[in-house]
């Protein structure tokens, strides 16, 4: 093909315990089919670092293949969390290059999707300069995403790939791309997937990749063609010079500039939101939530403190704590208690109950949570919660005990009173028996029941899943 050839990878391409099984980074440069630029996984939502990120990135700068870096994006979680955790490992210089990955929608709507995905890119753009590339699938995008709302200039990495015979390898694809509704052009092409391997290769196969240009394109795209100038040191951030209460009831959008003209970059604040403003701008302020808002709805409330700004309010209004998933690769082969099961097998309550504990302010996660519960008798017979015991981990957070064959209507309520719940279902309503399963509320602000599945990771309505009468829930909220 007259398009340059190159490869992405992760953990998966190596050996996890065996560095003599690492990818041959010199036979990429000695292939017939040379290998001209690699894109290497290097974060997944927060929290997840590729364990062999930081070798493939070293290995291609000792060889001289260009090297971008890809987030796989989790957009029911804070897109200012997943950003500085992937620049954070990254640590971008003049040479390198960021990908969003964006696959999963996590039962977002096409909105909500594409509002994370604008906070997200212009994020990267301020902090870095440029946009990063978008990788996905045409159909996804055409699904998931408005893609008319994105910037113009946005490069797209497309997957299309042929399926492969029974027993054998696919053949590579022939650019270009099946492209997304309201896009025009493409810069990398995914070709094939799980492909024969072209050298030393754990996983024995390998993701295909082709270039819209040559060699020469590739290496001037990632900014090899004449020498950089050193990167300026970036401006400190000013101090905040007062603080302001959002007096917006329906919630205050955050732009990227000072205007309506300019995209949003963050989820919007709800009433009572208390935020410090570091400068204004023809009617509007910039402040520490990540952008702009129109000054008519920040009431001055008095000088900015001089210690750090303190965490979002915890109760009595929607708010977007991390939403865990109980196969998370980080946890999902750690032991449930004492006993022989795993958080991912059988995790479902302590992934949900962290969930609940996020909302309600308290910094977890289902490892931390396990962990305490297994030292300090948080379970009896090996495995099964002693719920209570949260109050003993988290003196300003109250169990409240259980509420038996509750209506929807008496959930709501508690959610909107600000609590958290822990909720029973029947994993498997077509059964004929109790196949027991624990999910937790999330509190959208919107009147209705949502729920976060910690078996599939899905932010969904509860009845849009669950159809059985609720059995009982178990209730959280913040110490008074």
């Amino acid at each position: 093909m007259d398009y340059a050839f190159g490869i992405d990878i992760s953990r998966y391409q190596c050996s996890p315990n065996n560095d003599s099984v690492l990818l041959d980074f010199d036979a990429m440069l000695r292939h017939t089919e040379k290998v001209s630029f690699i894109f290497a996984k290097a974060t997944e939502s927060y929290g997840y670092t590729d364990p062999r990120y930081g070798y493939y990135k070293r290995e291609a700068l000792r060889v001289g293949i260009p090297l971008g870096s890809y987030h796989y994006s989790y957009p029911a979680v804070s897109w200012k969390l997943q950003m500085d955790a992937f620049l954070n490992v990254v640590k971008p210089g003049a040479h390198d290059r960021l990908v969003l990955d964006m696959e999963n929608h996590m039962g977002l709507s096409k909105k909500q999707v594409t509002d994370w995905l604008i906070g997200a890119l212009e994020y990267l753009k301020e902090k870095t300069g440029r946009y990063p590339i978008v990788y996905s699938r045409a159909q996804w995008l055409d699904t998931y995403v408005e893609v008319a709302r994105l910037p113009k200039n946005l490069d797209y990495w497309l997957a299309d790939y042929l399926l492969p015979p029974p027993g054998g390898y696919a053949k590579e694809q022939t650019p270009p791309p099946r492209m997304p509704k309201g896009v025009s052009r493409w810069l990398v092409h995914q070709t094939g997937d799980k492909l024969p391997p072209l050298f030393n290769c754990a996983s024995k196969v390998l993701d295909y990749d082709r270039w819209n240009g040559s060699d020469d394109d590739v290496r001037a795209w990632f900014g090899y063609t004449e020498e950089q100038p050193p990167e300026p040191e970036p401006e400190p951030e000013p101090m905040p010079t007062y603080r302001a209460r959002v007096t917006a009831t329906a919630g205050l959008n955050i732009r990227s500039g000072p205007g309506y003209t300019y995209p949003i970059s963050a989820p919007a604040m709800v009433f009572g939101t208390i935020v410090e403003v570091y400068e204004n701008k023809d009617g509007w302020s910039r402040h520490n939530k990540g952008g702009w808002s129109n000054s008519a709805w920040l009431e001055r409330i008095g000088d900015a403190p001089p210690q750090p700004p303190q965490p979002p309010p915890a109760v009595g209004e929607p708010y977007y704590g991390p939403l865990y998933w109980q196969k998370d690769p980080r946890w999902i082969n750690v032991r449930l208690g004492t006993s022989a099961s795993t958080i991912g097998g059988y995790g479902c309550v302590i992934t949900s109950e962290a969930n609940v504990l996020n909302q309600l302010g308290i910094t977890t996660n289902p490892f931390a949570n396990n962990k305490w519960r297994t030292q300090n008798n948080g379970y009896v017979q090996s495995n099964l919660i002693v719920w209570e015991s949260v109050q003993e981990q988290h003196p300003e957070i109250v169990w409240d005990g259980r509420m038996y064959n509750p209506t929807d209507a008496q959930m709501i309520a508690k959610v909107q009173a600000g609590c958290g719940l822990v909720i029973l279902v029947d994993h498997i309503e077509s059964s004929k028996i109790l196949n027991e399963h624990w999910v937790c509320s999330v509190n959208r602000g919107d009147g209705q029941l949502w729920i976060y599945d910690p078996w599939d990771g899905q932010l969904v309505r509860y009845r849009d899943r669950y159809k059985k009468p609720t059995l009982q829930c178990t209730v959280y909220r913040r110490a008074s």
